[in-house]
């Protein structure tokens, strides 16, 4: 069996991420993209990845999270609520891409796993229009 040579090395963790989970509270968010999605049942829904800015708590800033939006029955009510908060009501048809970059305040609890237990991503319980 061949040794590995020791190395000396000096790591530099200035820029490193801070992977524990979001604290709960309430937080200014960005939208960066979506994805459509197939539920286990066979429903269509949005999965939207937003990233946290502007808190107090830097550690905080830059990080990411997801929120499901259904497109029918329901669930749809979180994606109406994501575009009222956004664009406004919208009737009909519309680009998920004209949402990238827009901005929202939501408030993040306690993420719970398919088992009813904690989980280290956060759950989106409300959102609402960015206060200007």
């Amino acid at each position: 069996m061949k040794e590995s040579p020791i190395m000396l090395i000096t790591p530099d963790f200035t820029e490193s991420t801070d992977f524990a989970p979001i604290t709960p509270g309430t937080y200014k968010s960005r939208i960066l993209t979506c994805e459509s999605k197939t539920s286990k049942k066979g429903d269509t829904y949005l999965r939207w990845e937003l990233e946290v800015f502007g808190a107090e708590d830097t550690k905080v800033n830059n990080r990411k999270f997801w929120y499901n939006t259904m497109l029918s029955g329901k669930g749809a009510g979180g994606l109406k609520k994501l575009l009222a908060a956004t664009v406004g009501p919208v009737d009909g048809a519309f680009d998920t891409e004209s949402l990238y970059g827009k901005t929202v305040q939501v408030v993040l609890v306690q993420g719970k796993d398919q088992h009813g237990n904690p989980s280290d991503y956060p759950d989106v319980k409300s959102l609402a229009k960015l206060a200007e």
